[in-house]
């Protein structure tokens, strides 16, 4: 099946590329059979770069035909190496949370490591396999791969982003909605009933927050105010489906509720 590179790798590419580094490739050649120079369409549910996704073996990805790394080459050059160092350094502080894995030599005087974000951000290894002693293979998991993280450049002033991530608790086959149900529904229960065994309050809260912000709550427009209480029903499922119908009728098939859609949607600002 066709393998084609995600758009915001190519993008980072260009960022790197015009500050003088190298591209050393996003689409895998014929010695690439698994990971995330593959498309999805071309690996296995239990190739590693579908196993490890936070979405499962079997999605949703952004677009199974992408090739989800890039291989940034430094040169060996000391200032784009540095560069290299201080992108690891924020991936280890959790930072990029769209980046699940890293592997190059950014210091000249260490070997070649592997970081991956399924094994803890903190944890770094000594990589055993070969290459990458002047080029760092950064990949960014497929559901994901829509997301750019500015590794390179800043963003520039003001471009949308997203600005609050689909909380990790939250299947993509789940959503938020009436507390009063059903199952997949999740309302603002306490980590003891929640059925995604978390909080899911603050998350909520964030929703009302930001309907409030966008005018879609009669009546209120502090986003502080208690209306925005951590608890989905009825005037929150209201307020959410007033947005969508001004916003996102013709792609909107279910109203009042938020979907991982739904969600890049309203926190992307």
């Amino acid at each position: 099946m066709s393998a084609v590179a995600a758009p915001v790798i190519e993008a980072e590419m260009a960022d790197w590329t015009s500050l003088g580094g190298g591209n050393s490739g996003i689409i895998g050649d014929q010695n690439h059979t698994y990971g995330f120079h593959c498309s999805a369409n071309n690996v296995p549910p239990s190739d590693y770069s579908r196993a490890n996704d936070p979405n499962g073996s079997d999605g949703p990805y952004v677009n199974w035909n992408y090739c989800c790394a890039g291989d940034f080459d430094h040169k060996n050059k000391s200032n784009l190496r540095k560069m290299h160092a201080d992108v690891l350094d924020q991936l280890m502080d959790g930072k990029f949370p769209m980046i699940c894995e890293f592997i190059g030599k950014p210091w000249a005087d260490k070997p070649v490591y592997y970081w991956a974000r399924w094994n803890g951000v903190e944890h770094l290894e000594k990589y055993t396999g070969q290459g990458h002693d002047h080029w760092s293979h950064i990949s960014w998991y497929r559901s994901k791969a829509d997301q750019r993280a500015y590794l390179w450049k800043p963003r520039p002033d003001g471009e949308p982003y997203l600005r609050r991530q689909w909380p990790s608790y939250m299947p993509t086959s789940e959503y938020f909605g009436l507390i009063t149900g059903p199952h997949e529904s999740h309302g603002g229960y306490y980590q003891k009933y929640s059925t995604a065994r978390h909080d899911e309050r603050p998350d909520i809260k964030a929703i009302q927050q930001r309907l409030i912000t966008l005018g879609y709550v009669p009546g209120i427009t502090d986003p502080k105010n208690k209306w925005a209480d951590g608890i989905f029903e009825q005037p929150t499922k209201d307020a959410v489906s007033k947005w969508q119908k001004a916003k996102y009728a013709a792609t909107t098939t279910r109203y009042g509720e938020v979907w991982n859609d739904d969600w890049k949607h309203l926190f992307t600002y």
